[in-house]
């Protein structure tokens, strides 16, 4: 039963990463990109009461639009104002943009991905008889 669910599990978590990381790769395949500043960071308490910052990033399109668009929420000041770094955006849909790292294209990718390896793992050495 055990290896059932843990294939179930693994798998499923495995197919949605796989769904993220063609999701993050198409996107960069065909995105424009730029240089962004951030211009604010906005203090909130997330759910668990926790203080948490989200940089407003703006960045200008190669067509000379502006835009704005907030990244990911941090438990620290990692982002300064003034700070610049790349992004890149859909020059088709410019509102659509993330900052050009690991964790802002594939982050999600990543998390699944790390989250099915136990599962899949386990799995396949008890199917192994190693387990």
């Amino acid at each position: 039963m055990l290896t059932t669910s843990g294939i179930l599990i693994g798998s499923i978590l495995l197919l949605i990463a796989l769904y993220s990381f063609m999701d993050g790769y198409n996107f960069t395949r065909t995105a424009t990109s730029t240089t962004a500043s951030v211009i604010d960071i906005i203090s909130e308490i997330d759910n668990d009461g926790n203080l948490q910052y989200i940089p407003i990033f703006k960045f200008t399109t190669n067509n000379g639009d502006t835009y704005t668009f907030k990244g990911m929420d941090t438990c620290d000041h990692y982002w300064q104002i003034g700070e610049e770094t790349v992004v890149v955006y859909d020059p088709h849909s410019p509102t659509r943009a993330k900052i050009a790292s690991l964790t802002g294209t594939y982050g999600t990718a990543v998390i699944l991905l790390f989250c099915a390896s136990p599962f899949l793992i386990y799995t396949c050495l008890h199917v192994l008889n190693l387990a």
